[in-house]
């Protein structure tokens, strides 16, 4: 193999280790029948309104737009006579974290008059960095009695300088990773 390609196959790599910047995870009612369940409708809490769920009608709509088309495509229904075997709801929030990085490394290669030369170099200086991590909540409850039955989170690094089309993309690829693992002992897509 060739110095160049092993360089190709090692950015291709790193670059690749970079693409799912969503972390996922789950609770869920450990004695619940999910195999029972085939229809949806959407759950608003009184106070969730006012809390400013729909402080942002466009955040709103994206998540409502890709948590049933991701319900749908797994061969759950939106219920029409009005008895949904669950109800979905969504929390999201913003918070701010700070990241550390405390030790550099570096790699180079370079030709001159007498062949090739390589090197590595280490960095002992701490950096920081702050960001804005969103959490989007997926909750289903049951019917009736309002009590949760599944869990889905998702947190990823915020891009402010998103434009709608990949803010969609964003919100699509988060709610797509979170219900992957619904319902749960299903494989993940």
């Amino acid at each position: 193999m060739t110095f160049r390609r092993m360089i190709l196959i090692l950015t291709a790599l790193l670059f690749l280790t970079g693409c799912h910047r969503v972390t996922v995870g789950q609770d869920y009612h450990i004695g619940y029948n999910f195999s029972d369940l085939r229809t949806f409708q959407w759950f608003v809490p009184a106070g969730q309104l006012a809390a400013g769920q729909l402080a942002n009608p466009f955040l709103d709509a994206r998540v409502r737009t890709a948590v049933e088309r991701a319900l749908i495509r797994r061969g759950y229904q939106v219920a029409v006579d009005g008895r949904p075997d669950f109800m979905v709801t969504y929390h999201h929030k913003v918070r701010q974290r700070v990241e550390s990085t405390p030790l550099h490394t570096g790699f180079g290669f370079g030709t001159g008059r007498r062949g090739a030369y390589t090197g590595v170099g280490f960095g002992t200086g701490v950096g920081f960095e702050q960001y804005d991590q969103g959490v989007l909540v997926i909750d289903l409850i049951r019917p009736g009695s309002g009590d949760l039955i599944w869990r889905g989170t998702g947190t990823r690094r915020i891009v402010h300088t998103a434009g709608p089309e990949e803010a969609a993309a964003e919100i699509n690829e988060t709610v797509d990773r979170i219900l992957s693992q619904f319902p749960p002992g299903r494989k993940p897509a």
